[in-house]
């Protein structure tokens, strides 16, 4: 079962706590290059010097250690004095159900590594580059810079209860970031709360969210490196009976070069519908269902039949499993252009005559049924919205 403890975190100090809006930055592996200048330049202290450097080869990763090297000595950084659990909540506008806003609240603890399968379980696959990537990172400053994204299982909510708890106090920070999300931080250092919060973890399995990558690698910089704070991986824990969490969905787009791993009429039928943005926007009677844009048409896929390795499996009812392991089998992360915009996936697929996939969105339930039965869905089946801010906490990977 997962084992938590508190840690002593570097952070921006107080005297920053008002300018935090322009110091921290989304994770790398959402950061354009425009955005990475836009932010370079937004301040000198903002956490993308460190998170995502500028610089060519290996450069960057020691333009990195050494920028938060002097943020440390200057006093931009300081260590927390006492260990602690990190909770964080953010407010923002709905992106899935338009006009609503919804709250996410979880917190911020050191999980102690595991293999997968031992009470932390992975809802997506890798791939290798962004996991050399972090690792070089992890290794120039011996610092996780952003945190992995985890659900527990909470079926009685006692968890949910807990967390609204702390949420309810007056918060350490409080800011708000250029995409109107409000992020508010609690620094939670009583011994009795810490107690309550490392009793609440146990016997309750976790689902990761967001940042397998950032796990994975972690795993690798523990067994390399050793040590008990090098063998623990900050996590973000949120209950999934959460209501604040949304799910996006991620559509796909193929060129017409890969046509022979395009087998549709194998796996069921096109039904044509009139506009595949009216689709996107209605609920689908069926979650299988899959909407195709090609040659300027639109369909509604449907499948006749199940791929053999899904059935009797949670993920036998969701449509992007199916569509990856049947219709589009063969084709690998690489071959796809994904985006979670309807229109400009339809626009990819027609400047070069090729195909564009669209999916709903997937529920946490699902989410979290599929990864508790041991399995893993495609690359880029989910993306969970906001993502969680760099430069809240980081986490010292020595001492």
């Amino acid at each position: 079962m997962p084992q938590i403890r508190p840690f002593r975190a570097f952070r921006y100090s107080d005297g920053l706590r008002k300018q935090l809006s322009r110091l921290v930055c989304p994770p790398y592996d959402i950061i354009s290059a425009k955005e990475q200048k836009s932010l370079l330049k937004r301040h000198v202290g903002n956490m993308v010097h460190v998170e995502l450097p500028p610089g060519p080869g290996l450069k960057k990763y020691a333009y990195a250690a050494k920028v938060l090297k002097r943020w440390i000595a200057s006093g931009i950084f300081v260590r927390e004095k006492n260990p602690a659990f990190y909770f964080y909540e953010a407010t923002f506008a709905s992106l899935g159900k338009p006009s609503k806003t919804l709250v996410r609240r979880g917190f911020y603890a050191a999980l102690r590594q595991v293999p997968w399968g031992r009470g932390v379980y992975p809802h997506e696959k890798t791939l290798p580059t962004a996991k050399a990537d972090r690792l070089r990172l992890f290794k120039a400053l011996h610092v996780q810079t952003s945190s992995v994204q985890c659900m527990f299982h909470d079926p009685a909510g006692a968890g949910q209860k807990m967390i609204d708890s702390v949420c309810r106090r007056r918060p350490d920070w409080d800011f708000s970031d250029d995409k109107r999300v409000r992020h508010r931080v609690w620094i939670v250092t009583d011994p009795r709360d810490i107690r309550r919060i490392t009793r609440l973890m146990v016997r309750r399995d976790a689902v990761i969210a967001d940042g397998h990558h950032r796990y994975e690698t972690m795993r690798v910089y523990g067994k390399e490196m050793g040590g008990l704070a090098a063998r623990h991986t900050m996590t973000y824990f949120s209950s999934a009976a959460d209501k604040g969490l949304e799910v996006m969905a991620t559509h796909r787009a193929v060129d017409p070069s890969k046509k022979q791993f395009v087998q549709l009429e194998r796996w069921g039928r096109l039904i044509p519908i009139r506009d595949y943005r009216q689709w996107v926007k209605s609920k689908s009677a069926d979650p299988r269902d899959v909407c195709v844009f090609l040659k300027g048409k639109s369909y509604v896929f449907r499948f006749r039949r199940i791929p053999s390795g899904l059935k009797g499996t949670p993920a036998a009812r969701l449509a992007v499993a199916c569509l990856h392991a049947g219709p589009l089998d063969g084709l690998g992360k690489e071959d796809f252009f994904f985006t979670r915009d309807a229109v400009e996936a339809a626009r990819w697929a027609t400047r070069c005559g090729g195909w564009a996939f669209f999916v709903k969105p997937l529920s946490v339930q699902d989410i979290v049924d599929v990864a508790r039965a041991g399995q893993v869905l495609p690359p880029k089946s989910t993306y969970f919205y906001p993502k969680l801010p760099s430069g809240l906490a980081l986490y010292p990977l020595k001492g």
